[in-house]
């Protein structure tokens, strides 16, 4: 039997085994992974790269203190939240002491909005109970559990709740759970059941005097039924979007696909409904008759109405009678009203659910814009399959309306085929539909699906590409395809791009030549994929730098940099500055130690981690390389870098 223990040590206590595995891996991390650990102090890079260790030993056992930006902040209390992990309450720990010390090295400030967060509200954004707990002191305003609300963070909205008495707006409170972020039902039952929310708020769709809840629909179909109930949402004069859905309906399952059925007949129904219960406590009260409200008085007796709404409530094609034009019938209590939705649902097949929808999509009252009433209807036409143009009902699927085709495109993308394609061009017309493309902002969103294969999306890639379409959307289809696909299809996309001619060899701003050498350089695609383009007999048509390069990508990786010092390319003082915005710190490592470039500090934006790297030459601070000594030491007292070590050197070396 095999003693592995005994061959570890028999390899690891041998010198020279030793010695050459350790040279072997420092060769593979020299070319591969170069940063050591006491270089990466960029707390971007960490946390974007999900290095979670490497940050809880760099705050536990080097008490660093970074700078911290709200969207990195965020993400760092969203990872460590869990109460009951003793790593992630000393790690929260030390931020919140940081903060408490050095509130200056929190920069919360949103540039593009102008919006200030507080630590708090981050804490309460992200579900962080530990910090909640640590800064319950700085909690002083409403929004906190408003917020947490707004970002559908149920625990911490909970905490805030029974440990705090700052309380919430309750004129709002409704509206930002029915809007929340995620877990939009959670927080409506929070609202109505924790906070017990007692301010009676009849919210109206439609209505510019009150808060518009145009994504209602996507609420559960229960969390609908219990504010209908509670008489809490009033749908005034129903302009619900009902097109916003989270989930695809050509991909929904049955059961996602008969919720959608009830929400549908409800937004429909309600408002008729709600209408007519009262006029019927209208009549009563004016008779001097209580209302009863769940039986109507007929020649034999009370009979429920429940039971009434059977005969003529909803309909298939195969019924004479229309189901969304049947009126609502008074005396049915909401509960009846609801049960009957439900019970009229279960039990249909696909296709007499999609079969409903078309109905109620056809003799509208929800006030539905053409184009959305065309992308339900298109939607759910490709649910059916084998789509004739003669089978298809022109009232419902609009080919008219300016924004006909982009509507049709939002559902071609998830269900991306020739045959979808060639239907939507031939029921607009091939001509309106190549001037449509090029004119409209369409965005090509395509994404890798199980249910459609490579090959089904190429000939798809191919028919698109064949009716001209604008530069923008070409861009979107060459990043999709060099991401996603293998270099014999890559090439197959670069040879109809070049025969539609998107891609030539003549000077043209409007073409792809610039774009693809960006993708190469600029995204993190794999190196097989940069050499081919960089040799394939189309990089011809391409626009690649010249061999001593001005500049370069921020997004250009270690790799890719390598590829282009072996093919030939150089880096001078020149391309320094775009050197310095890189986010892969080993690039700048490699220009540093392998070339004799020299720099200025006070010429190019240096972070502290370049210091800190530069900080590793003393020689080359004391002679001047990366300007004055004088100059250097300024920049570094600047950044608040330790130079104890760089002095010392110098001092020794007189």
């Amino acid at each position: 039997m095999i003693d592995f223990d005994e061959l570890f040590f028999k390899v690891f206590r041998n010198k020279y085994l030793f010695f050459r595995i350790f040279k072997e891996i420092e060769v593979i991390n020299e070319r591969y992974y170069s940063l050591k650990y006491d270089e990466i102090d960029d707390i971007q890079f960490i946390v974007l790269n999900d290095h979670w260790s490497l940050f809880k030993d760099k705050i536990l056992l080097d008490n660093m203190e970074f700078e911290y930006q709200h969207n990195i902040l965020e993400v760092i209390f969203s990872h460590f939240n869990d109460i009951e992990d003793d790593s992630h309450i000393q790690v929260i720990k030390y931020i919140v002491n940081q903060y408490k010390k050095k509130s200056e090295t929190f920069i919360l400030l949103i540039k593009d909005t102008g919006q200030v967060f507080n630590i708090v509200q981050i804490a309460a954004n992200s579900n962080n109970i530990i910090a909640l707990e640590l800064l319950r002191d700085e909690i002083t305003t409403k929004d906190t559990l408003n917020g947490a609300v707004r970002y559908g963070c149920l625990e911490s909205a909970k905490w805030l709740h029974k440990n705090r008495t700052e309380g919430y707006d309750d004129s709002i409170i409704l509206q930002e759970a029915v809007e929340a972020r995620v877990n939009a039902d959670g927080m409506v039952h929070f609202v109505l059941n924790d906070l017990k929310l007692q301010r009676k708020l009849f919210f109206t769709c439609g209505n510019s005097n009150t808060p518009h809840f145009r994504s209602t629909p996507k609420l559960s179909i229960d969390t609908i039924y219990l504010l209908f109930k509670m008489g809490i949402l009033y749908y005034h004069n129903n302009s619900v979007e009902f097109y916003f859905y989270s989930q695809p309906i050509i991909k929904c399952n049955i059961t996602t696909l008969m919720e959608y059925c009830k929400k549908l007949i409800f937004f429909n129904k309600v408002t008729e409904y709600l209408n007519n219960q009262k006029e019927e406590e209208s009549e009563q009260n004016e008779s001097g008759l209580e209302s009863n409200g769940s039986n109507t008085s007929t020649e034999g007796g009370y009979t429920s109405l429940f039971t009434k709404l059977t005969n003529y409530f909803f309909g298939y094609r195969n019924v004479k009678t229309s189901t969304s034009t049947v009126k609502v019938s008074n005396g049915t209590t909401k509960q009846e009203f609801c049960d009957y939705i439900n019970s009229c649902v279960e039990g249909k097949n696909e296709k007499e659910l999609i079969t409903i929808i078309f109905d109620y999509l056809k003799n509208d009252t929800l006030g539905l814009k053409e184009t959305t009433k065309s992308y339900l209807y298109f939607s759910f036409l490709l649910r059916f399959g084998d789509i004739s143009k003669q089978d298809i009902d022109g009232q419902l699927l609009v080919s008219s309306h300016n924004d006909t085709i982009c509507h049709l495109f939002e559902v071609l993308w998830v269900c991306p085929t020739v045959e979808n394609l060639n239907f939507v061009i031939q029921w607009v017309g091939e001509e309106r539909f190549s001037r449509d493309v090029r004119s409209h902002d369409i965005t090509v969103n395509l994404k890798p699906l199980d249910s459609i294969d490579i090959e089904t999306q190429l000939k798809f890639i191919e028919l698109l590409l064949s009716m001209k379409l604008n530069i923008r959307n070409c861009r979107e289809i060459a990043d999709y395809v060099i991401i996603n696909f293998s270099i014999p299809q890559i090439e197959m996309v670069l040879k109809w791009f070049v025969k539609y001619n998107y891609l030539t060899d003549q000077i043209n701003q409007n073409d792809l030549s610039d774009h693809l050498v960006y993708i190469a350089l600029g995204y993190n695609i794999d190196i097989g994929k940069i050499r081919y383009l960089y040799n394939c007999k189309y990089s011809k048509f391409m626009k690649w730098p010249s061999k001593n390069i001005e500049r370069i990508h921020c997004g250009t990786n270690y790799p890719t940099f390598l590829f282009l010092i072996e093919s030939g390319f150089k880096f001078t003082s020149i391309s320094m500055n775009a050197i310095l915005h890189c986010n892969d710190l080993r690039i700048f490592k490699h220009i540093l130690n392998k070339t004799d470039i020299i720099f200025d500090v006070r010429a190019y934006l240096f972070k502290k981690s370049h210091i800190r790297l530069m900080l590793k030459k003393p020689y080359d601070c004391k002679i001047g390389r990366f300007s004055t000594l004088k100059e250097f030491l300024k920049r570094c007292d600047k950044l608040k870098v330790n130079t104890d070590k760089l002095i010392e050197f110098i001092n020794n070396n007189k």
